[in-house]
């Protein structure tokens, strides 16, 4: 696989037992409302990509907003979102209290 790691990167991390995991967010409109999908990247060619969607997040649009900076705040809410049930399935899970709803 084509990759965006040089290989001088890619053999530091062999040696220190860690393989980078190509994963990729993408936001799109949806009809009814914003939908994020984080992908893993399994092959990279020179036309595009290959990828397989690991988990995916909706949220309706708000007051009409379907801007750039509306893109951004709920790409990041799902970014959040994906690295907290990440953790939980990894299992260390934080405290109720701790997770935004």
């Amino acid at each position: 696989m084509d990759t965006w790691w040089s290989d001088d990167q890619v053999r530091t991390l062999k040696i220190g037992d860690v393989m980078p995991l190509p994963l990729m967010v993408e936001t799109n409109w949806a009809t009814d409302g914003w939908e994020v999908n984080v992908v893993l990247v399994t092959e990279v060619v020179t036309n595009g990509y290959t990828s397989v969607n690991v988990w995916s997040y909706r949220e309706p649009y708000r007051d009409g907003a379907q801007d750039t900076t509306e893109a951004t705040r709920v790409t990041g809410a799902a970014i959040t979102a994906f690295g907290y049930r990440l953790r939980a399935v990894l299992g260390d899970e934080p405290s109720s209290a701790a997770v935004p709803r």
